[in-house]
């Protein structure tokens, strides 16, 4: 279709949407040298109908901030040699490129906002508000379960668990309609939230939901050890043994094998009262609430 398609913006936008995802594919595949030339080239196209052009293309913009994005995040030992094949740029100049295809794109707008979000927070501390554009989205499309779920991940984050739950919850209503698609992360975050919030049989209830429902391997064992803590904050023992001897590092993941080896102490002996407090105080203060946290 594209090369039978008339020369403009239209066409050298979507050449450069379809190196992208050429470029996911390869990486996919282990083939990285072909993820390096597709990406290189996806990057080339939108400059090209951005940077480039005499009109700015708007909905390119969401493209050229992720590469801009993706150069200022290559450590810096190795920015000569990405520089040296063309990958140049910085973190903020990706920000800027992403917030204006949020504000300007009619369809690559949403898009745009949730990789503001992302980048944002993963690479910025979070200081280019990020996250309120995407509770705006959240409330411009309030519908959409995949929108309120970053959204609520977002706010877990930023330690507003009470904040998070609702969003979480909002989500799970969305994702049980029969004509949306399923996000099994769901029960995991919101399950997590509760934790924090010191209400440990329904933190429980959503952790072990998720441990039965789980597509893979993800946040699998660091549901399991929370189950467990939740379960015995609780008053179970017996369930909370349970789930520690379950919990596996099943992927070569710092969290994953953290949670294996707290699970392996917690078998050792019930909490003490020392063990208790130090759990509650570190549930408070990634909630939110610092008073409950030093008290």
């Amino acid at each position: 279709v594209l090369r039978t398609s008339p020369d403009g913006p239209w066409r050298t936008h979507l050449e450069g949407e379809r190196d992208l995802h050429r470029a996911i594919l390869h990486v996919r595949e282990e083939s990285f040298a072909s993820a390096g030339r597709a990406f290189h080239s996806a990057c080339g196209e939108f400059k090209a109908t951005t940077r480039d052009a005499a009109t700015p293309f708007a909905e390119s913009y969401l493209g050229r901030g992720t590469c801009l994005v993706a150069a200022g995040a290559i450590p810096s030992e190795y920015k000569w040699i990405a520089a040296i094949l063309g990958f140049r740029g910085t973190i903020q100049e990706g920000l800027g490129a992403l917030a204006l295809a949020a504000t300007e794109a009619e369809i690559a707008a949403p898009e745009a906002t949730l990789f503001l979000a992302l980048a944002d927070a993963a690479l910025n501390e979070r200081q280019a508000g990020g996250t309120d554009r995407l509770g705006e989205l959240v409330e411009a499309r309030p519908e959409s379960a995949l929108f309120r779920y970053l959204y609520g991940v977002m706010l877990l984050e930023e330690r507003n668990a009470a904040g998070a739950e609702r969003q979480l919850r909002r989500a799970a209503e969305l994702v049980a309609q029969d004509d949306v698609a399923p996000l099994p992360f769901v029960d995991h975050h919101l399950g997590i939230a509760l934790f924090r919030q010191d209400r440990f049989e329904e933190a429980a209830d959503h952790l072990e939901r998720y441990l039965r429902e789980a597509p893979g391997n993800a946040l699998v064992a660091q549901a399991g050890l929370h189950a467990g803590l939740a379960r015995e904050l609780a008053g179970d023992r017996r369930t909370a043994e349970r789930h520690y001897r379950r919990v596996r590092a099943t992927r070569d993941n710092d969290a994953d094998q953290q949670a294996e080896r707290e699970a392996e102490r917690r078998l050792d002996h019930p909490m003490t009262e020392t063990e208790r407090a130090i759990v509650l105080g570190a549930a408070a203060y990634d909630g939110g609430r610092y008073e409950a946290a030093v008290s």
